[in-house]
């Protein structure tokens, strides 16, 4: 018996991607976030709320240093995909991370070695956050 319909309904993952591909616009994706759930949690009304169960979500940020986002708005390094940057090869004790140097590079960044933070830390003095980064909780 086939199935006719006049309207279907697409779910993924990945809306950016399907964006990015041109295989639809903007305006045709919903976009629902774990975000989105905590804030419904909290703002839930009454009794029953379906998100009581979800656990407390902690986010962390970063700001890339000026220099390095000049960088990446000239274009040339505008794109960036964590699932390439952290793939790993290998299985178990063996496995390890396919950019290994850039990995470590990028834990340094954000433990505050680029000598540009360090001088803005250096400025800061006591006022000087106790991570290089900021922490959202929801």
């Amino acid at each position: 018996m086939p199935i006719t319909t006049n309207a279907y309904l697409y779910l993924s993952g990945t809306p950016f991607r399907a964006i990015a591909s041109g295989e639809f616009i903007e305006e045709q994706i919903f976009n629902w976030t774990y975000s989105d759930e905590q804030r419904a949690k909290e703002n839930w009304i009454g009794d029953l709320n379906p998100y009581t169960s979800l656990p407390r979500m902690v986010m962390l940020t970063y700001q890339l240093p000026d220099a390095i986002r000049e960088i990446a708005m000239k274009g040339e390094f505008n794109e960036f995909d964590l699932n390439i940057f952290f793939s790993a090869e290998g299985v178990g004790e063996n496995a390890k991370f396919k950019y290994e140097s850039e990995v470590q590079k990028w834990l340094d960044l954000i433990r505050g070695s680029f000598a540009e933070t360090n001088i803005d830390h250096l400025k800061l003095g006591a006022k000087k956050p106790p991570l290089p980064f900021h922490m959202l909780r929801f």
